[in-house]
């Protein structure tokens, strides 16, 4: 079961912008659709095979941060199970120094993130 729906990397705000094109490039995200009310040129979506948005990631300035989230309402069983939020957090993990700050270890990033401690 997801057990995080929030998950948030602290990097300076340039770092940030580079993950996000990372990010953009190794998970296929794209930025959110623009019909819906919901364009923001720092925010990135991932969508299933059926175009549905399940997670995004915000790069924030004013913190500076980059987070990652289910929309709750968007998360099936099948979703649950697959989990695909976790693949992108570690490739994002992997991506930013070691040591970088983070919040919103539940779950299965616990004890992963305590394993590299």
């Amino acid at each position: 079961m997801v057990k995080y729906y929030q998950f948030v990397f602290y990097a300076n705000w340039p770092r940030c912008l580079e993950a996000k094109e990372f990010i953009r490039t190794q998970m296929s995200l794209a930025e959110p659709n623009e019909s819906e009310g919901n364009h923001n040129k720092n925010k990135l979506v991932w969508e299933d095979d059926a175009g549905i948005g399940r997670y995004r990631v915000d790069f924030i300035q004013s913190i500076p941060a980059i987070g990652f989230r289910y929309w709750h309402d968007r998360v099936t069983p099948e979703v649950d199970s697959a989990d695909p939020m976790l693949e992108a957090i570690l490739k994002m993990a992997d991506f930013l120094p070691k040591g970088t700050k983070v919040s919103g270890i539940t779950g299965k990033l616990k004890d992963i993130f305590e394993l590299e401690r």
